[in-house]
């Protein structure tokens, strides 16, 4: 059988096919410039603070920082997911403002942390990013006025507070 067709036709195509690839391949842009006479700086507003960690008392420790920041936090953003009155819009501002709070505080945990068994810090540090994870999901999902996408990140934050607690503080995690 003669196969020299075949092989005119095999070799017609790869041609066709490297002449396309090679004809159609993305031109690289031109170099990006700053136009004159415009300030980036002052018209892009940052999109989170992490810095905030805003609350009525003093920070000394990793305690503190649960008991005067990340419990009240949490609260307010339950209520408002949960038993708030306001309109929805109203309520998923608030909890927006809470969740970068929260960004915020989550920031300051290194800095307080307790002095950790080496063997556990990979874990604390695991937990930590989740939670910061799921506290990112909450401030999206707020942020656009979606209240069961809100209520579903916040359930995974209070799973985070639950096995951080388990793990780290089980005095703590057994308390009514």
């Amino acid at each position: 059988m003669n196969r020299l067709p075949l092989a005119i036709s095999l070799l017609a195509l790869s041609v066709s096919a490297a002449h396309w690839v090679f004809s159609t391949r993305a031109q690289a842009p031109a170099a990006v410039t700053k136009p004159p006479n415009v300030d980036f700086e002052r018209h892009v507003e940052p999109q989170l603070d992490l810095g905030k960690c805003e609350g009525e008392h003093a920070v000394d420790d990793l305690d503190d920082l649960m008991k005067h920041r990340f419990n009240p936090i949490l609260t307010k953003i339950s209520f408002e997911l949960y038993h708030g009155q306001k309109e929805v819009p109203e309520r998923l501002e608030e909890v927006t403002k809470h969740a970068e709070n929260l960004l915020g505080c989550i920031a300051q945990v290194p800095r307080l942390k307790q002095d950790l068994d080496p063997e556990r810090t990979e874990d604390f540090y695991k937990l930590l990013s989740a939670m910061q994870g799921n506290v990112l999901g909450l401030h999206t999902a707020s942020s656009e006025f979606n209240e069961e996408a809100s209520r579903h990140w916040f359930g995974h934050l209070r799973q985070d507070c639950s096995a951080c607690h388990i793990r780290f503080n089980p005095h703590q995690a057994e308390a009514p």
